[in-house]
């Protein structure tokens, strides 16, 4: 694992997935305009981008405090 790039695609910091409603459209270059609608991936965790994750999170079942 190594913390910067993605495990799935290869994305860095400097190269960000672009993703436009949910779906993985490049993998960015730096010299791209983003289109309408288009935004650039997140880290989830440390090798793995948010354009990348499949499944939803489940829905917590607990408040921040806890409390259900």
């Amino acid at each position: 694992m190594i913390a910067g790039v993605c495990r799935v695609c290869g994305c860095t910091d400097s190269r960000p997935c672009v993703v436009n409603a949910g779906e993985l459209v490049d993998v960015a270059d730096g010299s791209e305009t983003l289109q309408d609608g288009d935004t650039v991936c997140s880290w989830i965790e440390p090798d793995l981008c948010s354009a990348c994750v499949k499944d939803n999170a489940p829905p917590l079942s607990t408040d921040a405090k806890g409390a259900p």
